[in-house]
C-alpha cells in the first residue's frame, strides 16, 4: 500500500474537492493507494461497490489514523 506523504495528499484533496465522492473519486483514491499487484489480488476477491468503497476507505482511515481507537 502507498502510505507515502505525497499519495495520502493527494487523496486528502481528492476528499476535499466534493462533498460526496462517487465512482470516479473512489476509483482513483484505490489506484492511488494500491499497487497493481495488489489491485489484481483485491481484484479477486470480486467485491461488490459497497464493500469496495469500505475497503477503500478503511484504508484511507489507517494510514490517516481515522480509525485509531486508541486504548479504550
Amino acid at each position: 500500500m502507498n502510505t507515502d506523504a505525497a499519495t495520502m495528499l493527494r487523496i486528502m484533496g481528492i476528499l476535499s474537492e466534493k462533498e460526496e465522492t462517487g465512482l470516479k473519486e473512489v476509483i482513483a483514491m484505490y489506484e492511488l493507494m494500491f499497487a497493481e499487484k495488489e489491485r489484481k489480488k483485491i481484484d479477486q476477491l470480486k467485491l461488490n461497490f459497497s464493500d469496495f468503497t469500505t475497503l477503500t476507505y478503511t484504508a484511507i482511515g489507517l494510514v490517516t489514523g481515522e480509525n485509531d481507537q486508541g486504548e479504550q
